[in-house]
């Protein structure tokens, strides 16, 4: 039995492309799918693609959830539904929630194999932290020794890297790989899988070189302010606005509960003004999906540093990153760029610098594994 474990729409799609290469090589091979809930999951369209569909709420909540025994207990008596066997294997999205951390335990000790999968650039920024720590604010530290000693998952370390996410690691113990889309170093004690980006080189059709599409982020959640955010999105907005023919925004869908506020009714008035199409925020589908279906499908796509930046670079897309340009310091923003600056992307020095003229500079094989599939591995593996 293959088994993925999933928590949102990136981790399902790419469940979906890893479970479609290990099917097309072997016909036989059966699949379940774990579905964190609540999350950011929306997608259904692969379900039917699995002999088997567990859901479950987390168990990383929320700090007051951590503390209510009886709804851990509850939430653990429902993960304990999902099946593991000598021989199976295990496909994990996403580390930092502890539901997650309960059935590697349990799948490690019926014999079954546990490999962590690249969720996107959060993987890098979160394992290539300069500096690790058990936690920068006493919440932090009462959260990690709930973790520990009254959730009793005392194989579990507790990092934070940015000073206000937390996050959760098992030891590397429990793992027999982590299988990586991008070629970027890792620091973990496990072994470390290179594999081809099951989409790269599948170019999108009819990408126009003046269409250009702008990503929010909410980064005010958890990074910077709302106010330098809101600044932040004004000038890329501005600039892309005077450089390319066609503008799109997408909101992220966590920013829906914001849109009522002051800035960021500031921001809506100034994109009608630069007339910029604003694209349904609640529209299930993710970027990646919706980029082909747009009247002028878009070749530059703008953003600070999410996963989605890459996942369309591998289909022809040219991304700029932007949270270089942010002047309030944050730690993921500094791995970020050190992570692209190796690699020789070319980062821009100014949002003037967002026009059809710009150039990552990068080919293909400098980001993405060249050789070896998802279903060359799971060959390996038999």
């Amino acid at each position: 039995m293959i088994t993925f474990i999933v928590n949102n729409d990136v981790h399902y799609m790419r469940a979906r492309l890893i479970r479609d290469q290990i099917h097309h090589c072997d016909s036989q091979a059966r699949f379940h799918l774990v579905k964190f809930l609540p999350s950011a999951l929306t997608m259904t369209e692969a379900d039917h693609l699995y002999d088997r569909i567990y859901e479950s709420r987390g168990l990383f909540g929320s700090f007051w959830q951590l503390l209510n025994l009886k709804i851990e207990k509850k939430i653990k008596q429902n993960l304990d539904r999902v099946p593991f066997a000598k021989g199976d294997i295990l496909f994990l999205f996403t580390e930092y929630e502890l539901g997650n951390h309960y059935l590697v335990q349990r799948a490690k000790q019926a014999g079954a194999r546990v490999f962590i999968v690249d969720e996107g650039i959060g993987t890098y920024i979160i394992n290539n932290y300069p500096n690790l720590s058990a936690g920068s604010s006493v919440k932090q530290r009462v959260i990690g020794e709930v973790t520990q000693w009254i959730q009793h998952f005392t194989d579990s370390r507790r990092l934070t890297g940015n000073g206000s996410l937390y996050f959760p690691v098992l030891k590397d113990t429990y793992y027999d790989g982590y299988i990586l889309f991008y070629n970027f170093p890792l620091k973990r004690s496990m072994p470390l899988i290179y594999l081809q980006y099951p989409e790269a080189g599948q170019e999108i059709p009819n990408l126009d070189p003046d269409a250009v599409i702008i990503l929010g982020e909410g980064l005010h959640r958890y990074h910077i302010s709302e106010q330098e955010y809101i600044d932040s999105l004004l000038a890329i907005i501005r600039s892309a606005a005077r450089n390319f023919r066609h503008v799109y925004f997408k909101f992220h869908r966590c920013e829906t509960a914001f849109q009522g506020r002051p800035l960021y009714q500031r921001l809506q008035d100034e994109m009608q003004i630069q007339g910029v199409r604003i694209l349904d925020a609640a529209r299930p589908e993710a970027i990646e999906n919706i980029i082909p279906d747009l009247d002028f499908p878009p070749r530059f796509v703008v953003s600070y540093l999410c996963t989605a930046l890459f996942n369309l670079y591998a289909r022809g897309c040219q991304p700029i990153f932007t949270c270089q340009l942010i002047q309030e310091r944050d730690e993921d923003f500094e791995v970020v760029k050190d992570l692209l600056s190796n690699v020789g992307y070319n980062l821009i020095r100014s949002y003037n610098d967002i026009s059809p003229d710009y150039s990552t500079h990068l080919s293909q094989d400098r980001i993405f594994p060249a050789d070896r599939t998802v279903a060359d591995f799971y060959r390996s593996l038999n």
